[in-house]
């Protein structure tokens, strides 16, 4: 995992915490196929500039 995470590397997210929570609600929802939300989550209105594909991959990874 140390070679996906650069722990002094800080990014902020200029996001509402909405937007933010919508996302994660999206990510975790189990009634939908990986390809469903990865559609989801890269286009608007739920993208998050800075939040690529690699990203959610990381995530997907680390809930299962």
């Amino acid at each position: 995992m140390g070679s996906y995470l650069n722990p002094t590397q800080f990014i902020s997210y200029d996001e509402r915490v909405e937007k933010l929570n919508a996302w994660f609600m999206i990510l975790t929802n189990n009634s939908k196929s990986v390809q469903e939300k990865l559609q989801l989550l890269g286009n608007d209105p739920n993208r998050i500039k800075g939040l690529n594909v690699g990203f959610m991959t990381l995530m997907f990874e680390e809930m299962s």
